[in-house]
C-alpha cells in the first residue's frame, strides 16, 4: 500500500503537514517543538521536492523528508560519502507498529538511488524505541552518538 501511495507533498498541503508534525509534540521519543519542524521547514522541503507523504481517507498517514543540513552531513560518523539525510519521519498513531516507517524508509531509499545517492543517514533519539526497532530491521548501522541541537542522538547510516 505505501509504495503505491508514496508521493511528493504539494504546497497546498503545507498547513496540514505542519499540523500533522505538531500532533507528535510530547509523544514518546519525539524531540519536536512548536518551533521545529516549523513552517519554514515544510515550505523549503516542498519547494525543493524533498517532502514525501502517504495519505488515506483519514488524511496524512506518514511523512518523511530528505534534509540537507550541512552540520549533520559534516559529522565524522558517516562512512558513505555520497549520502543524504532522512528527516521528519512521522507515522500517524493508528498506523504505528505496522511497518509503515520501514516502508517509508524503503521508498525514500529508492528515491535517493534515483537521484544518484549511495547512502542514507539520519539522527535518531535514543529515547525512541519504535524508531530504533525499525532501523534495526532494515540493518542500518549505528555510527555512534553525538550531541547537537540540545539533544543526544544516535547516528544511523546505510549504503543503498
Amino acid at each position: 500500500m505505501i509504495k503505491e501511495c508514496f508521493r511528493e507533498a504539494h504546497k497546498e498541503e503545507a498547513e496540514e503537514i505542519l499540523n500533522f508534525y505538531r500532533s507528535f509534540i510530547g509523544t514518546e521519543g519525539c524531540t519536536w517543538s512548536q518551533e521545529y519542524p516549523g513552517e519554514e521547514h515544510v515550505a523549503m522541503d516542498i519547494r525543493q521536492g524533498n517532502l514525501f507523504l502517504v495519505k488515506d481517507e483519514k488524511g496524512i498517514a506518514a511523512t518523511i523528508s530528505i534534509d540537507s543540513d550541512e552540520q549533520v552531513d559534516a559529522l565524522p560518523n558517516w562512512t558513505v560519502e555520497n549520502a543524504r539525510e532522512a528527516a521528519r519521519l512521522a507515522v500517524r498513531k493508528d498506523m504505528q507498529n505496522g511497518g509503515v516507517a520501514r516502508e517509508m524508509l524503503l521508498c525514500l531509499m529508492e528515491e535517493l538511488k534515483r537521484r544518484g545517492y549511495q547512502g542514507i543517514h539520519f539522527l535518531v533519539s535514543p529515547g525512541n524505541p519504535a524508531a530504533l526497532a525499525s532501523y534495526a530491521k532494515l540493518r542500518f548501522e549505528n555510527r555512534g552518538e553525538i550531541s547537537m541541537y540540545d539533544h543526544t542522538w544516535f547516528c544511523y547510516e546505510k549504503r543503498i
